[in-house]
């Protein structure tokens, strides 16, 4: 089903940002690259989540309307049981994706990357020294490991609910 959702973006950055640490890059150039690399990874993230969540949530409520027109309309029980399932699977994927969280979650942190760095280019405190470039990154780091750490306990809880 990510497939059918994948948007092909080519990771030129990727190869810039190894080139710029292996080149030498300017603490700037590899924090800016750094920086743009995950908000597109974060973005493209929320952006897949918010468009399952939509879609789900639009079958949700289009198809017991759509089941009850054509019960009233056609009297044919077949029509109605198969819709039925529809909503029904549509439902139970909503749940199993937890699509508005993960969305939310990944939306947050690409808004938190975004403040951090504008902070950053500000050099407002605490990156108005001459260790701004290494206290960014650390920061940025810590951040994404604390967002994935949430990620990955969203995910076992939703194992554990699945096996209950």
């Amino acid at each position: 089903m990510r497939r059918l959702f994948r948007i092909h973006i080519p990771c030129y950055e990727f190869e810039d940002f190894s080139s710029l640490i292996e080149y030498g890059g300017t603490p700037e150039q590899i924090c800016y690259h750094r920086t743009m690399n995950c908000l597109e990874w974060y973005i493209r993230k929320a952006i897949f989540y918010k468009r399952i969540f939509y879609l789900l949530s639009m079958v949700n409520l289009l198809l017991p309307l759509l089941s009850t027109a054509i019960m009233a309309w056609k009297k044919d029980s077949d029509i109605g049981i198969i819709l039925s399932a529809c909503t029904s699977l549509s439902a139970s994927s909503l749940a199993l994706f937890n699509a508005r969280d993960k969305w939310t979650s990944y939306r947050t942190a690409a808004e938190n990357i975004k403040r951090q760095y504008s902070l950053y280019c500000a050099k407002v405190e605490p990156f108005d020294d001459e260790n701004a470039h290494s206290r960014y990154i650390m920061l940025l780091e810590q951040y994404m490991t604390e967002v994935h750490t949430h990620w990955c306990d969203m995910q076992a809880e939703e194992i554990k609910e699945e096996k209950k």
